[in-house]
């Protein structure tokens, strides 16, 4: 599911979908995620001015760049692609996760806060509607690197129980 570096049949222009949190409305008695829809803009061949803070110098990222609006709450949210003509079959879908919305590219602006049922949450005024995403592919090299591999070798996860078992509802006409 995780795309690859080449992004096949990916490309400036192709439709992305995304969920994250809706931080100005968490629910009253459960988180519910908000999607939201772009499409690529830009897919650069060289790493890109990206700053996390008014206070910190610009670094270069690989990055891809969608067009969409995204706010707090969102960074960290998974971006799916999904091929056009999958839409348009029958088919089953093949969605692929590209990347994970880091933030939104654009001009600095002061930072502000939005008071929440749950939380004070940080949030920029400004916005241009340009989505920065960190590549999937990134992911894969940091989760399947030999320093991760050899920390879930010597720190095992206990196998989580299965769910209750089940009993069958009796079948009508028969007494259990």
């Amino acid at each position: 599911m995780l795309a690859t570096k080449e992004l096949p049949g990916i490309g400036e222009g192709s439709d992305v979908f995304f969920f994250g949190l809706f931080t100005t409305y968490y629910g009253e008695r459960k988180n519910v995620p908000m999607f939201r829809f772009g499409r690529v803009a830009m897919l650069p061949a060289d790493r890109i001015p990206w700053q996390d803070r008014p206070e910190t110098p610009p670094e270069l990222a690989e990055l891809y760049l969608l067009e969409t609006q995204t706010y707090g709450g969102n960074n960290g949210s998974p971006v799916f692609y999904m091929p056009e003509i999958i839409r348009r079959s029958e088919a089953a879908p093949t969605e692929e996760l590209i990347g994970i919305i880091r933030g939104y590219y654009g001009e600095l602006s002061p930072m502000g806060f939005v008071n929440t049922p749950t939380a004070n949450v940080p949030v920029y005024r400004q916005n241009i509607g340009i989505a920065a995403v960190t590549a999937a592919y990134l992911l894969h090299e940091i989760l399947f690197s030999d320093a991760l591999k050899k920390l879930r070798a010597e720190n095992p996860m206990p196998n989580p129980p299965g769910p209750p078992a089940a009993n069958p509802p009796p079948t009508p006409g028969k007494t259990p």
